[in-house]
């Protein structure tokens, strides 16, 4: 009877070893990847270090562990026959493997992996160094078996102990950046800033330039009184000059050089002409990313933007491109106004020329945006006509109507999102500034 309990003390032990290297299968498996490169490579982590060394040849690693897990199962089996028919009877052999079977299960197998699932990252750590010394300890028969399960992968086709790189994609760890957002909402300003340089690559100088009917251009023929007053007048970093229309761009000049002109009563006409700077061509479809490593390059701070005729389009400048980068926070754009004009009773008041990306960035919208750049010009694009007057329509599902319309433009409009969609980062009362 002694012997009995003695075997039974031992079948507990090892239902409780066996579970013990099922959570370590499942912890070092599912151990946050990027993390562990961190603390191994970078903050040298001592437990870091050993478990990194431990998954870079995972085979070996996995070959211990079932091999345990599979030694200590079958130990069981047989411990739990012998006491079995030594009490009970042949009879009772069975009802005694069923009953097994279910503690192995919860106890060896689902229970522990759970556990390990949910504390991957704390729990990997903390048996890294017992899961070495086991390894050293197997190392003969792992070695065994791993040589036997090599040949037969080779025979197969298969290619063993490929290094693995720390490579992420664009695509992943932009993912990656907008689950974070989605976690920590209120807390998302440096993830919109990665987001930001992500997005560089596929937005283009088209999507985030000044349009050219936006575009305060002084006209060198005009009367010299006329030019000194639109320059004194000027709020602008850079003054835009132009021969006759906007299609005939001299150049730019920066604000503070003006200033100095000014201030010392040299300014003059052919000063003026001196110190006006050629701008640099870019065609619609050029990457933002390309167009801001253009910049870095050449030192300029902006760029006419033209189409496939040669017709200019608009102006691109550097502080717009880290404006999408950023955010127009640092202007206090977002917080005190917005990009609508007012909100009220689920209602959000825009200006036609409003841009899309603006509205879904600053209000986690999800409008179309490759059919147009401005919140009018999508609206026409839908409709496909020129309205002659206030209308109503539903675009993904946004309820839109126009309400005033002037010159085949749209000039103001108000959105209702979809349910679940109004939230923000921030409020607006009746009179569109922000709480």
């Amino acid at each position: 009877m002694a012997q009995d309990y003695r075997i039974a003390g031992v079948i507990v032990t090892c239902i409780l070893m066996s579970g013990f290297f099922s959570g370590s299968e499942t912890a070092v498996t599912a151990v946050n990847r990027y993390r562990l490169h961190f603390l191994s490579k970078t903050k040298k982590d001592p437990k870091a270090v050993v478990l990194s060394a431990l998954l870079s040849r995972p085979q070996r690693l996995l070959g211990m562990i079932l091999i345990a897990n599979t030694f200590l199962n079958i130990l069981v089996s047989s411990l739990a026959t012998t006491v079995t028919m030594n009490t009970l009877g042949e009879d009772y052999v069975l009802i005694s493997t069923v009953v097994l079977t279910l503690l192995v299960l919860i106890f060896a197998e689902v229970l522990p992996k759970s556990i390990a699932a949910l504390q991957a990252d704390v729990l990997a750590y903390q048996v890294a160094y017992v899961l070495r010394g086991l390894l050293w300890l197997f190392s003969p028969l792992v070695s065994v078996v791993d040589a036997i399960t090599t040949l037969i992968m080779r025979c197969m086709g298969m290619k063993v102990h490929q290094e693995k790189e720390m490579h992420l994609s664009r695509d992943e760890l932009g993912n990656l950046i907008k689950l974070k957002r989605k976690s920590a909402p209120l807390e998302q300003d440096v993830e919109h800033m990665l987001e930001g340089v992500l997005d560089l690559e596929q937005v283009t100088v088209e999507e985030i330039m000044l349009p050219r009917n936006q575009v305060h251009a002084i006209d060198i023929n005009d009367a010299w009184r006329d030019v000194v007053s639109a320059l004194k007048q000027c709020n602008k970093a850079h003054v835009v000059i132009m021969d006759a229309d906007i299609d005939h761009l001299i150049g730019y000049v920066d604000m503070h050089v003006i200033m100095c002109c000014l201030l010392d009563s040299k300014l003059s006409k052919e000063v003026l002409l001196k110190k006006i700077r050629k701008f640099s061509y870019v065609p619609l479809t050029t990457k933002c990313e390309k167009q801001l490593q253009h910049f870095k390059g050449s030192g300029e701070s902006i760029a006419a933007v033209v189409d496939e005729y040669g017709q200019v389009c608009g102006l691109v400048e550097r502080n717009d491109i880290v404006d999408e980068i950023i955010g127009e926070y640092v202007a206090g754009y977002s917080h005190q106004w917005g990009p609508f004009l007012r909100k009220e009773q689920g209602y959000y008041w825009f200006r036609g020329d409003t841009a899309v990306r603006d509205i879904n960035k600053a209000l986690h919208w999800e409008l179309p945006e490759e059919h147009a750049n401005t919140i009018g010009g999508l609206v026409l694009d839908c409709l496909e006509c020129i309205p002659e007057g206030p209308l109503s329509l539903e675009i993904e599902r946004y309820r839109v109507e126009l309400l005033q319309i002037k010159n085949n433009k749209v000039l103001l409009l108000k959105i209702q999102p979809p349910e679940g969609h109004d939230i923000t980062g921030y409020s607006a009362n009746e009179n569109g500034r922000g709480d």
